[in-house]
Order: C-alpha cells, then structure tokens, then sequence
C-alpha cells in the first residue's frame, strides 16, 4: 500500500490564539516525542508525503529538524506554520535541510492581526521575504512557499489586495480554504460559505483574484462557496492518514479535534460525537487493516466504483447525474461522523 500522505500531528498546541481555531483555548503544549517519532517512520517507505501539521504550530517542537530529517530519507516534506518563528535562523535551516514545501497561514490584511490573535502581518510578511530571498540565493528551487489564506465573511473583501501583496513579495502559491471545521457560534457566525444559496457577491471576488493570479503566473487552489456531494473529501481517507500527537491513527484532522468529543455546527444544527478509536500508529498498517478502519473506508471506495460505473452508463445524458447523485446518497451514505462535515460537501 503507497499512501498519499501521512499528515503527523507533532505539536498540539499554539504560540497563537486564532479565533477560529478548536485549539486556542488549551491548557498545555503537548509534543510528539523524538522516540515514538522514530518508531513511525518505520512505516515512512510506505508513503509519498508527510505534513507536519496539527493542532498547533510545528516550528515550537525543539525536535522540528530531526524529524524532517528522518521523514527525508524516505520522502517529501512539507509543514503548515503561523509564521511567528519563521526567523533568519529558522528560514536558513528549512533550506539547508530541503525541505519540500512550507505553507504560512495569513487571514486578511487590516483583518489578519483579529483574527489570528498573537500574530502579525507585518513581522509574517518580513518572515516571508527573508525565506523567499534566502530560497533565491541558495538557487534552489525548493520549498515551494505557499500563502494560505482562511476566508471569512469578514476577511474575503481583502482576497484581491492579498493576491496583489503576496504575488510581488515572491510566493509560489495561493490556496484559498473555507472555515470548514465549524464548533461554536462565533465560527458559525463568520464562515463565508452558506448550506443554502451561494453568495453572489463573493465569489465575484474570488473570480477577480483569479484574474489576478494568472497575470502574476501563481499557482492557486480556492475551495468552493457551494456545498455539494462529493465522492470523497480532500482528506483523501482511503489512501491518507492523520497521526495524531498521543501516537493514535485517524483517517482526518476533523476526527482528530483537540477535545475529547467531536462538536460541530452543521447548517446551523449542533452535533456531538464521541472521537472514535481507530488504532495506534505503531502498528500502522495492522490497524489500517482492521475491520473498523476498512469498514470505514469501503464506505467512500463503493462509492468511487458505483459513480465510475453508472457514469460510463449515462454519460451521454447529463440529465441523470443528478439522480446519479441521489442513488449514490441512498445506496451508499457516508460514514455517519463525515455527514455533518462540510468537507463532505466540497467546501
């Protein structure tokens, strides 16, 4: 088995308080230790990508290094940071160590320091022109240097001016996501996508910072501000697995929450899971294979098949994949803990 990625929670915790975070409000930094790290990478041959990335900012792991340098043995690497500690000597090691690809998360331009609470645009943005003019002098092509930028009601009138900043400072990407993990009232508040018409209004920026990005030659990803059925979400959960910072294996961050139970606003309807277990990831692949993780995964894999079928059977009348679409949410629902998650919708 080739996974996709394996995305590995190696801090649960945060230098920042971002509002829209499940995260902000913990107690205690927890860390993956250097150990259990290194008895999962027994199982790194096995995958293309690891992320490191979790609830909570990677850079404070004093092991960061060492466990990019284990993951690079066997494959490519890349990291999701707030910037905060992105400085010279930071930057200098994440070329020297080849890194793959760092992604800088930002909310705005007048609304970003609101937002993301404990961190600055400016000091974010002199960061990230140290890392791009360090990765230019180096003469390497990597990393990749990516702006993710969370849409909010809020924030998503600035998408075209944000486009503009991070084009001439230098970035390789822009992604666009949705605030898609939905726990309490003030995120419900602020998303920027609706269960029911899409606004109008919105995505007329988007397409405009689409415009943008082609005449700066970015590579960009936004994500949907209509919600849909998909076939399988981003997480990719039938070939991908989150580790999670106690070592345990799940097949998304969204299972994964920081809490002991799973809370989530769904088209303004409150839903409470308990976590559920799936395995450890010392014995990944034993556990990958069990019955309550295949059982799960099947769910998603039956769905792939039937629509590849029945397409080829209809694909000369566009008018029935609609109902194509009902027969696939009839005759093979999602597992019931991804129905309440947008990211099962395409948001």
């Amino acid at each position: 088995m080739k996974f996709k990625f394996f995305q590995i929670e190696i801090v649960r915790g945060c230098n920042a308080s971002c509002i829209m975070c499940p995260a902000r409000n913990l107690n205690n930094v927890e860390k993956m230790s250097l150990s259990m790290f290194h008895e999962i990478s027994k199982f790194f041959t096995n995958t293309k990508w690891i992320h490191l990335q979790g609830w909570g900012e990677p850079l404070l792991h004093e092991n960061f290094f060492d466990m990019v340098d284990l993951s690079k043995k066997y494959c490519n690497v890349s990291f999701t940071t707030n910037g905060i500690l992105l400085n010279k000597d930071i930057c200098e090691k994440i070329i020297d160590h080849d890194i793959d690809l760092v992604a800088i998360s930002f909310a705005g331009i007048e609304l970003h320091n609101k937002l993301r609470l404990g961190t600055n645009l400016n000091k974010l943005l002199e960061n990230a022109r140290t890392l791009i003019m360090l990765k230019n002098k180096s003469g390497n092509d990597k990393p990749e240097i990516v702006a993710t930028y969370m849409l909010t009601k809020e924030n998503i009138e600035e998408v075209p001016k944000f486009v503009e900043l991070i084009a001439k400072i230098g970035f390789d990407t822009v992604i666009f996501t949705n605030l898609d993990y939905v726990f309490n009232e003030k995120t419900n508040e602020l998303k920027a996508f609706s269960c029911r018409d899409t606004n109008k209004k919105f995505e007329k920026i988007l397409n405009k910072a689409e415009t943008i990005v082609k005449k700066y030659g970015l590579k960009f990803k936004r994500c949907s501000l209509k919600m849909e059925d998909v076939l399988i979400c981003e997480a990719s959960p039938i070939d991908s697995v989150v580790i999670s910072v106690n070592g345990r294996i799940y097949p998304c961050a969204y299972i994964n929450v920081p809490s002991k139970n799973i809370t989530r606003i769904f088209c303004d309807k409150l839903y409470v899971y308990k976590k559920p277990f799936f395995g450890y990831a010392k014995n990944l692949i034993e556990h990958w294979n069990s019955y309550h993780y295949k059982k799960f995964r099947e769910a998603f894999e039956r769905r792939i098949e039937y629509y590849r079928r029945r397409f080829l059977e209809i694909v000369s009348n566009p008018f029935e994949l609609e109902s194509l679409i009902n027969e696939l949410r009839e005759k093979y629902p999602l597992p019931e803990i991804c129905r309440t998650c947008y990211k099962a919708y395409g948001i």
